[in-house]
């Protein structure tokens, strides 16, 4: 049985209407049908993976992180033009953006030596995320990681997308 058909249920035995439909609410879109992401590093290869992901329903980058200025900005404007909507912000500190709480997940495409740094703040505040390979410098810095990702309860994945092409094998 799903949430809404359970609040329906009970809302109808209670005698009152409860549950109002998604659509009057929020005209169609709802807060609890959109995954919203950010992507942190606004380079190449994150311009690779994020731009493709604009057909999935439901998935929405509400901020692109890069210390360089035009990168981040010049992102932000690409994924704002692809929504048609300004919901994506551009920012110079990921520190700022994984403390938002309207935020589910970070996507991180930064150099290799900030992704495990990035990806243990994020998990601290409970973001869900895909990493880039490789992940970090260090094994230290890997099973450090693990321990946060396993204490706070966070969906980690790691992108490691190269290694099934077939001149990688």
């Amino acid at each position: 049985m799903s949430r809404r058909r359970f609040l329906a249920g009970a809302a109808a035995v209670a005698g009152a209407p409860l549950v109002l439909p998604a659509a009057r609410l929020f005209g169609g879109e709802t807060p609890s049908n959109t995954l919203n992401l950010a992507v942190i590093g606004c380079g190449g290869r994150a311009s690779g993976v994020v731009l493709k992901s604009r057909p999935y329903p439901g998935v929405r980058f509400i901020a692109a992180v890069d210390p360089f200025r035009d990168r981040r900005e010049a992102f932000a404007t690409q994924l704002n033009a692809l929504y048609e909507t300004d919901a994506c912000r551009p920012y110079a500190d990921f520190r700022e953006v994984v403390s938002r709480e309207d935020l589910d997940g970070v996507a991180v495409f930064t150099p290799d030596h900030w992704h495990v740094p990035v990806a243990y703040v994020a998990a601290g505040y409970g973001k869900h995320m895909y990493v880039e390979k490789p992940l970090g410098v260090a094994m230290t810095w890997a099973w450090a990681l693990r321990r946060r990702l396993r204490e706070k309860g966070v969906v980690f994945q790691y992108g490691t997308q190269q290694r099934s092409w077939r001149q990688f094998r």
